[in-house]
């Protein structure tokens, strides 16, 4: 399963899954940030979030956390390859 999390409010990301066409759901921590505390990337400097991606197994546990404040597109490269190493070690396990 695929799932992102913005700290924008609910209804911009509704309209920006929308024009984008996402096939995946957009979570709102708009209102409290509590998964963004939680997860310990709220940057107090700026006041939003720091820019993580974590790939996260089929029993819940963090198999892989992406870090990069700059380059997005290095998130969906090295997400994709951990999803493929995933894949492969279920493969192997059956």
């Amino acid at each position: 399963m695929v799932a992102a999390l913005s700290a924008d409010a609910a209804p911009s990301l509704k309209v920006f899954a929308q024009e984008l066409d996402l096939p995946f759901p957009l979570l709102s921590d708009f209102k409290d940030r509590y998964v963004t505390y939680t997860y310990g990337i709220y940057n107090e400097r700026f006041g939003t979030p720091r820019r993580r991606t974590y790939v996260i197994d089929k029993q819940g546990v963090v198999y892989r956390l992406i870090i990069d404040d700059k380059d997005m597109q290095a998130h969906s490269i090295r997400a994709l390859e951990a999803v493929k190493e995933l894949q492969a070690r279920d493969r192997a396990s059956q």
